[in-house]
């Protein structure tokens, strides 16, 4: 046990108790975009009786960014900014991060040998004329239909017809998901996936007006320095002696409220906001409740590979991200990283730099299938265009990271599984928020998350 957390635990036996009525002891785990939003609110207020621990040394969870010895930065995955939350918004203008950077989603689908714009639904105009015929009968045969759907796959089928379901959307899904659609929920779907309306199908199929408007994300922002991460490291300077890394947690106590952690060390608590997996949360328990930690062993998520290639010469693709349908290109989706800030390239020669994020769900098991996967890769970049095969010799970094859990799924039965979860952690003052916490998809973006954090000490302080 450090001098740092003997400081600590004799605080809170010595003081704890005369506080709890006013000044209740909270304890935030992991410094994610959860994390940190429930940490800014108690920062703001001036609050001072709270802890963050963090299980890595550094702050930012999925959210982090990492620079590599050449240079470059990477995130893990596409991440960007956008937000209708004021609260959000503000916490983001008021932060010393170094600025952002304003984009137009300019993101695009490579299916079947043709790139069409994103969102593929409101953009089939761009097929050739044939398969766009095909496509719009189907979509119209269906439209004077009635169905019930009752999972992922039959609302696909529902929204836009077998042909364009089953030639586009649903291997495109599939391959994003890696999970059978059809034990996946139709409920999530509301702001994620553009429906088709009425004007969508009597209007913008009659020209080729690329459709770039649908969607919170049709205009984002992104960190000028620092990557997506730079924001919520540059958040954990603001209340830096509330935060102790490297420490990550072996076992719960709800009975007496204590946190053991893996070195040994403990903390107690009033109220405990856990951003982490639930179902790491409801097997670190004790007492063991039974049946809330079976419960959590059904709840589903899939893994995420990234690859960061960077090369030393300037490409010229304005697109922001790019997704991929074929199963013979083992990436889902291409973020052109160096877009969205020169800052994400070397110093030297930045605008002679260029890096691609690579997004896959299968992650390799040894170096020698990692090195093989590589070869795939480039292989797949040179046969959709994206790059040519004499700019292999400016690769000069790669980069690669396993996220073991990416994103929570919307399984059938997973709404049901937090009701019973959910209310009873609560019962012992145990908040599961954030994107494995509150294991929601549709919540899982870093604004949302954020909130999630932030309202959570909106109640326990109940302001």
């Amino acid at each position: 046990m450090t001098s740092r957390e003997k400081e600590v635990k004799r605080f809170a036996i010595k003081f704890l108790p005369s506080m709890k009525r006013t000044s209740p002891r909270i304890l935030i785990i992991g410094a994610g975009p959860c994390g940190i939003g429930a940490a800014w609110n108690l920062h703001q207020r001036g609050y001072r009786n709270w802890t963050l621990y963090e299980q890595n040394n550094h702050a930012g969870g999925l959210s982090a960014s990492f620079r590599d010895k050449t240079g470059f930065i990477w995130d893990l995955g596409g991440h960007v900014f956008f937000s209708r939350s004021v609260t959000f918004q503000r916490f983001l203008k008021d932060l010393p991060h170094g600025g952002l950077t304003r984009h137009q989603r300019n993101a695009w689908i490579f299916t079947h040998q043709t790139w069409i714009p994103y969102p593929l639904q409101n953009n089939i105009h761009f097929l050739p004329q044939t398969e766009y015929q095909r496509c719009l009968r189907s979509i119209r045969r269906q439209a004077s239909l009635k169905g019930s759907p009752e999972n992922f796959y039959d609302w696909l089928i529902d929204r836009f017809g077998r042909y364009v379901a089953d030639r586009y959307m649903v291997p495109l899904n599939q391959k994003m998901w890696s999970y059978p659609l059809r034990r996946l929920s139709k409920d999530w779907i509301e702001t994620r996936i553009s429906p088709l309306s009425q004007t969508d199908r009597q209007e913008h199929h009659c020209s080729r007006i690329h459709n770039r408007h649908w969607g919170g994300n049709h205009d984002f922002f992104y960190p000028l320095h620092g990557g997506i991460g730079q924001v919520f490291r540059s958040a954990t300077r603001s209340f830096q002696s509330h935060i102790v890394y490297d420490r990550p947690v072996r076992r719960i106590f709800s009975n007496r409220k204590t946190v053991v952690f893996q070195n040994g060390g403990r903390d107690y608590y009033d109220e405990l906001i856990f951003t982490g997996d639930v179902r790491d949360l409801t097997a670190m328990l004790s007492p063991v409740n039974i049946k809330i930690k079976n419960a959590a062993k059904r709840l589903k998520s899939n893994s995420l590979f990234v690859l960061g290639l960077g090369f030393s010469q300037k490409r010229c693709d304005q697109r922001t991200w790019m997704y991929f349908s074929s199963k013979r290109l083992p990436f889902y989706r291409i973020t052109n990283l160096s877009n969205y800030s020169v800052n994400n390239t070397p110093p030297k020669r930045r605008q002679g730099y260029s890096s691609l994020l690579l997004e896959i769900r299968s992650a390799p098991a040894t170096k020698r299938q990692e090195n093989a996967l590589l070869g795939r890769c480039l292989k797949g970049l040179i046969n959709c265009g994206l790059i040519k095969e004499v700019d292999q010799d400016h690769l000069i970094s790669i980069f690669t990271r396993t996220c073991s859990n990416a994103y929570p799924l919307p399984t059938l039965s997973r709404d049901r599984i937090l009701d019973t979860i959910h209310p009873q952690l609560q019962k012992s003052h145990i908040y599961a928020l954030g994107r494995f916490g509150a294991f929601r998809y549709e919540a899982g973006n870093m604004d949302v998350c954020f909130m999630q954090g932030f309202r959570a000490i909106n109640r326990i302080l109940r302001s």
